[in-house]
């Protein structure tokens, strides 16, 4: 990042050798108890884009979340540049929620940085489903083609839920969705069926592909267990 050189003890190196153009340079260095922060590295632009490279490679290759999440920190910090954010509130309670946020969104930024975005509000998923519509015509299996209508129907779940938790009737809002054609989507703000990146809407495709791969295990685990304990929604309970 700045086109220094690393010195560490393990590698036999001591203060005594370093030299001032080991350095390298930056716009800014800072750093406190708890951090260390670089603003405008000086270093090899070739350089830093071929150990981006092959940091991406191996965060494709690592199936570890932890490592993952690691791997996903550190290529966002080599591509970004940096903030600070002083996040206040009138109790203690409160900072922790916005500081938790704060996290939260500079992960989803990191992701973002890393692998892209796609159209939000669950446009992204309804996308999937024309893929999957054909593999259910060519699935001959009764439990395939089961499974293929029910993979098909949860895609469209996240977006049912953000309409109604808007207070909108979700069924006629798909409707329209549908109508208006590929990367379409509703936009609550307004109420209208609009053009998702058109209007600045967006989904971070991590946190998208993640969403999805957590939801298939956790569908793969009830499958092969005798008993699920769920709690039952409100409009779906019935009378004894």
């Amino acid at each position: 990042l700045t086109g220094g050189r690393l010195c560490t003890q393990a590698a036999g190196g001591t203060l005594n050798e370093v030299k001032l153009q080991d350095l390298g340079r930056a716009r800014r260095a800072w750093a406190d108890l708890d951090h260390f922060g670089i603003v405008g590295g000086k270093g090899s632009p070739r350089l830093l884009r071929q150990h981006i490279a092959r940091l991406r490679a191996g965060f494709k290759q690592i199936q570890d979340p932890e490592a993952r999440k690691k791997l996903r920190e550190r290529i966002g910090k080599l591509l970004g540049g940096s903030a600070v954010l002083w996040v206040g509130g009138a109790t203690e309670v409160e900072i922790k929620e916005r500081k938790e946020r704060a996290e939260r969104t500079a992960e989803a930024l990191r992701g973002a940085m890393m692998e892209g975005v796609l159209p939000g509000g669950g446009v992204a998923l309804l996308a999937c489903r024309p893929a999957l519509q054909r593999m259910l015509e060519r699935a001959t299996d009764p439990d395939e083609r089961t499974a293929y209508r029910i993979l098909i129907r949860a895609l469209e779940e996240p977006t049912r839920t953000i309409l109604a938790n808007a207070g909108y009737d979700a069924s006629e809002i798909m409707a329209e969705i549908r109508q208006a054609g590929p990367g379409h989507g509703f936009d609550v703000r307004s109420g209208q069926v609009v053009d998702m990146v058109q209007a600045g809407i967006f989904d971070v495709a991590a946190a998208q592909k993640e969403a999805v791969r957590s939801a298939i295990a956790s569908a793969a685990l009830a499958l092969t267990i005798d008993v699920v304990v769920h709690r039952q929604r409100r409009s779906q309970a019935t009378t004894p």
